[in-house]
């Protein structure tokens, strides 16, 4: 693929996250999480580890929801822009970075929340490994996760990722890397 064809991809991407940055009106919260995670590799490569950090905008989805679908699902539903860099500590000390739209719902009971969110999104990686082809990649996740409130505009969580990169086929090999991460965060509400 061709460097041309990377910065149309970079550019149809920053459009959306400027269109729905207008959508919707301004974030409710934002998340900082860490975590770290591990994947298994082919052989002869060791597996897999990094560790995240992940810079959540959140903004109410509800609204959205009801206005241009009719929808008014219970819970609290999120749309969140999750920019994020990882650092690869094996099978090489490298880095990751890209961006994940995501769809959070959770639901309270008391000051706990449970809650689950997928995401997808775009990234560069530094790591070359026998299952990609390319350094940018297409990225997805789904988490499951439990937060608990600290204080009137604050909360920590913990979730369980599920997380898959590879490059859709834009070149061969393509078998993508799967990894299993834990997350913590700390949110704060903005409004």
């Amino acid at each position: 693929m061709s460097r041309t064809a990377y910065c149309r991809i970079a550019a149809a991407l920053a459009a959306v996250l400027l269109w729905h940055g207008r959508a919707l009106a301004g974030p409710e919260a934002i998340e900082v999480l860490v975590g770290t995670g591990e994947g298994t590799l082919d052989n002869p490569q060791p597996n897999i580890n990094d560790s995240h950090l992940v810079v959540a905008f959140c903004y109410d989805l509800k609204p959205f929801l009801d206005r241009k679908l009719g929808w008014r699902p219970g819970g609290e539903w999120q749309y969140r822009i999750e920019p994020f860099v990882s650092i690869v500590n094996r099978p090489k000390s490298r880095t990751e970075a890209g961006a994940m739209f995501a769809i959070k719902a959770s639901w309270k009971a008391g000051p706990v929340s449970v809650y689950a969110k997928g995401g997808t999104g775009t990234m560069y990686t530094s790591l070359d490994t026998l299952e990609q082809a390319t350094r940018l990649n297409f990225v997805h996740y789904a988490a499951i996760g439990l937060s608990c409130r600290v204080s009137k505009d604050a909360s920590v969580s913990v979730e369980r990722w599920v997380r898959h990169y590879s490059n859709a086929r834009i070149a061969i090999p393509n078998s993508g890397i799967d990894t299993s991460d834990w997350l913590v965060g700390y949110t704060w509400d903005l409004h």
